[in-house]
C-alpha cells in the first residue's frame, strides 16, 4: 500500500482555498410584474349633438333593440364614436347618438375620414345598417321589383 504523504493533504487544502476565492457572478435581482401595472381603460365620454337621440326614434330603437350583436354593428359603433366598446355598452351608446360635434375647421377633415370609413363597408352592410336605422334605400327597393 502506497502511504500518504503530508504534502498531498497541503494540496487538497491550497485547492479548496482557491476554489473559495475564485470570483463568481453575481445574480440578477428578479422584478416581479404584478396586476397592478396595467393600464386601466378610460370610460367613452358621449356629447350631445345637435339632432335627435336614436333612442328618442321609435323604428331605430326597436330595430336595435331586437337585433343581435354582430361585426357590423361593432364597426357602425366606430363610425359614430371612433372606439371599439364592450358588447354591453354597444346598443345604449348607438342609441344615445345625436350627431357629430364638429366645428367649422375641423368639419372637412372629419368628414373626409368618416367617408373612408364608410368606404370599407360592403353594399349589404350598408342596406342593412339602413334598415336599422329606418331609412328606405330606393336603389335596393328598385331592384326587387325588377
Amino acid at each position: 500500500m502506497v502511504e500518504m504523504s503530508g504534502e498531498g493533504d497541503q494540496n487538497l487544502e491550497e485547492n479548496k482555498a482557491l476554489a473559495l476565492r475564485r470570483p463568481r457572478r453575481k445574480r440578477k435581482p428578479v422584478h416581479f410584474y404584478g396586476p397592478g401595472k396595467f393600464r386601466k381603460n378610460k370610460p367613452l365620454r358621449i356629447l350631445e349633438g345637435n339632432g335627435v337621440k336614436l333612442g328618442d326614434i321609435k323604428k331605430v330603437s326597436s330595430n336595435l333593440r331586437n337585433r343581435e350583436i354582430d361585426a357590423d354593428l361593432r364597426y357602425f359603433h366606430v363610425i359614430l364614436y371612433g372606439v371599439k366598446v364592450k358588447n354591453k355598452d354597444l346598443k345604449r351608446n348607438i342609441l344615445r347618438f345625436s350627431g357629430f360635434l364638429w366645428g367649422p375647421q375641423e368639419e372637412e377633415r372629419k368628414e373626409k375620414k368618416l367617408q373612408r370609413k364608410v368606404a370599407k363597408y360592403k353594399k349589404y352592410q350598408l342596406l342593412d345598417i339602413c334598415n336599422l336605422l329606418g331609412i328606405r334605400n330606393v336603389t335596393a327597393e328598385s331592384t326587387k321589383v325588377a
